[in-house]
């Protein structure tokens, strides 16, 4: 039976960190050390290369170590992969580094002490010597706008630094503010209701007293992938509708010979 790719439930059910992580080689029970233990430093390098993993968490046998040692690269990036999964180890580096350049800067790592342990309950120096990192990412990443994490983060220099950069690279209509879907409680909905029609009074009553009339922009909603999809088929719709309106285009869609470039027209799908 061919073997088949791992999914995330697979990995959570290979999620066990309170527990010996054990594999079949070679007719043996190898078991190899835990993620708890060598330093973090040391963690990430042997996450980067199997050899370097085989010699700081291999196993403490001298005969299972060298079955182990027998098999090819490709085997042992699967052995470690599995090994990562059941300690609570991301699979991507570039979570682990995200992680760790958090936490990296004082007044992050603070300010993430205190959500962790007044929101669910948890220790982060424990949760970070025991190699919890996928959940420990994911509660941090989860936190509200309120948290002190989200306060900590605002007044960062070098994360507004890289805010501004990628919001030049955006086109003008990403840059608008969006509320998260997570905290548009109906309250906030009926609010931002409330506040978009006393914006158009104030306008309204400002126009009679001849005042130049504005355009009113409403309080930000959450967008989810729906609204994005439907906004793309309207705009997909209006680039067909046009290309048949200047006969560039038959009604299947197919370029004619009436294209502006010769032949070619702009995709209407």
């Amino acid at each position: 039976m061919a073997e088949r790719p791992a999914t995330e439930l697979d990995d959570l059910d290979g999620e066990c960190p309170d527990g010996p992580f054990a594999v079949q080689i070679a007719g043996r029970v190898v078991v190899f050390r835990p993620a708890a233990g060598p330093g973090w430093r040391d963690l990430m390098e042997a996450l980067a290369w199997p050899p370097a993993f085989m010699e700081l968490y291999g196993p403490d046998d001298p005969d299972h170590a060298d079955a182990v040692w027998t098999l090819p690269v490709w085997q042992m990036r699967a052995l470690l992969r599995g090994w990562r999964v059941h300690h609570g180890l991301s699979v991507s580096d570039a979570d682990h580094l995200r992680l760790i350049g958090t936490l990296a800067k004082p007044a992050m790592r603070a300010a993430a002490e205190r959500d962790l342990r007044e929101i669910h309950g948890l220790d982060l120096t424990r949760e970070w010597r025991q190699r919890r990192w996928r959940r420990l990412l994911n509660l941090l990443d989860g936190v509200r706008r309120d948290s002190y994490l989200s306060e900590a983060i605002s007044l960062d220099e070098e994360w507004a630094e890289e805010t501004l950069k990628r919001e030049d690279a955006k086109k003008e209509e990403d840059r608008r503010p969006r509320r998260r879907l997570s905290e548009f409680s109906v309250e906030a909905e009926l609010l931002s209701h409330v506040v978009d029609r006393v914006g158009e009074l104030i306008q309204t009553v400002a126009a009679t007293r001849g005042a130049k009339p504005r355009r009113v922009e409403p309080m930000p909603r959450p967008e989810s992938v729906v609204h994005r999809m439907r906004h793309r088929r309207a705009h997909r719709q209006h680039k067909f509708t046009v290309a048949r309106a200047f006969g560039w285009v038959d009604a299947k869609g197919q370029p004619t010979s009436r294209s502006p470039t010769g032949g070619t027209t702009p995709p209407t799908t």
